[in-house]
């Protein structure tokens, strides 16, 4: 991971982030976007450009035939930083990253996780989105990994949990319904 990348990244969803903050007409059109795909992008923009985080190894290469695949049809912004918040955690774990590496891929990490948590706050049709696109687990699986190193990724994936917890309006994995708590023996709620 480059260190210029890394803070291109970091500046842009400052920015970003600072265009949604109290604004709920900026947070529905920034889930109307749907950025290109990597493949379709000028060779001097996938170096670290449209938030690619690798996982593994180098983005494919631009001469890629595109596939017809329902599956690869394309995504809105807020499902892309989802997975490539996924993907930066993938980077993150891998075994052997040299120490640099590790706090560039936790510099990444925070920048998502701060990011998101600033377009989902005050927005259910955002976190909905999040949720759909796979948002709940990548958190819960950071939390259930705790580090007495590393406490500022976890909290912040709890942060962002408890956001995911307080605006989600509709039914799902994340629910204000504690109802089933207080169920007893004879199926009467005791409150």
């Amino acid at each position: 991971m480059d260190r210029t990348a890394v803070s291109s990244v970091q500046f842009a969803a400052v920015l970003f982030a600072h265009l949604l903050r109290h604004a709920p007409y900026c947070k529905d059109l920034a889930r109307k976007i749907i950025p290109s795909p990597l493949t379709q992008l000028p060779a001097s923009s996938t170096a670290g450009g449209a938030f690619f985080v690798p996982a593994d190894g180098e983005p494919p290469p631009p001469d890629l035939p595109a596939k017809d695949d329902p599956e690869d049809a394309p995504q809105n912004l807020l499902a892309l930083l989802t997975e490539h918040l996924s993907l930066a955690f993938l980077q993150r774990s891998r075994v052997g990253l040299a120490p640099r590496e590790a706090r560039e891929a936790d510099r990444v990490i925070c920048t998502y996780l701060s990011l998101l948590s600033q377009w989902l706050w005050e927005d259910p049709r955002a976190v909905r989105e999040f949720l759909e696109a796979g948002g709940l687990g990548v958190l819960v699986e950071q939390l259930n990994q705790p580090s007495e190193i590393d406490v500022v990724v976890p909290g912040l994936c709890a942060f962002l949990l408890g956001v995911c917890y307080e605006f989600n309006r509709e039914p799902g994995e994340v629910t204000r319904c504690v109802s089933h708590l207080f169920h007893s023996s004879t199926g009467d709620l005791n409150y």
